[in-house]
């Protein structure tokens, strides 16, 4: 973790000095991307971004987590450097911590995002924990525009790890798979309610281990949430 620390603070004094090159003005933004309530179980969920920077280098710290009946579900934390190799491609470099209510993990951050063909938004990101444990996440989405001020967005995220995990109940392989599909409807600039529906299921061992606790093996969540920028 140290060297994840040291390699973070590096990256922000080349941003800073980045920054005072022309038409690159730093700028903060807090956006709460994903605020929303799950009809099927009662449970709310979010995923919000602080980001720091300019167009081309950023220091970002992101939230995401569910918080159910019975109390919080699971906290993810991150905070990464994302660096714009190009128009298209962009590197994250950082830290992830899953603050969960059983044990805490933390996980070296090293991605990969990039504008792939036919609009689509795609994300990979590796994690290294302590021990040699390694994971991999998969994002994909899409915004498609239907008319000025409404879109519908489709979106998969996938799971792997490297090995199994009785303590958090990963398995190794594919852990979990997430698709969702949202239509959001914009009220004003930086303001957008939407509807929508997501399906969530676990994998291999994972599978076996939320069985064992009395999880779910794959269910499906009508949502209302809402989304906006600061």
């Amino acid at each position: 973790m140290k060297t994840t620390i040291i390699a973070v603070l590096f990256l922000l004094i080349a941003t800073q000095s980045y920054s005072a090159e022309p038409n690159n003005r730093v700028q903060a933004t807090i956006s709460f991307d994903e605020m929303e309530y799950h009809v099927d179980d009662e449970s709310v969920a979010w995923a919000s971004t602080f980001s720091l920077g300019t167009d081309t280098h950023q220091f970002n710290v992101v939230s995401e987590g569910e918080h159910t009946c019975d109390g919080l579900d699971g906290h993810e934390l991150r905070a990464y450097y994302s660096g714009a190799l190009s128009s298209k491609v962009g590197i994250n470099l950082g830290w992830r911590g899953d603050l969960n209510p059983g044990p805490r993990q933390d996980w070296m951050l090293v991605g990969i995002s990039w504008a792939a063909p036919f609009n689509l938004e795609t994300e990979t990101s590796l994690f290294v924990g302590s021990g040699g444990r390694k994971g991999l996440r998969l994002e994909v989405k899409r915004v498609c525009q239907i008319v000025p001020t409404l879109t519908l967005t489709p979106e998969l995220k996938a799971n792997f790890h490297s090995e199994n995990d009785i303590r958090t109940g990963t398995g190794s392989g594919l852990s979990e798979l997430e698709i969702g599909l949202r239509l959001a409807f914009e009220v004003t600039a930086g303001f957008s309610p939407y509807i929508g529906i997501a399906w969530a299921k676990p994998y291999g061992k994972t599978a076996e281990f939320a069985r064992t606790e009395g999880g779910h093996e794959g269910n499906a969540q009508l949502l209302l949430g809402f989304s906006f920028l600061l």
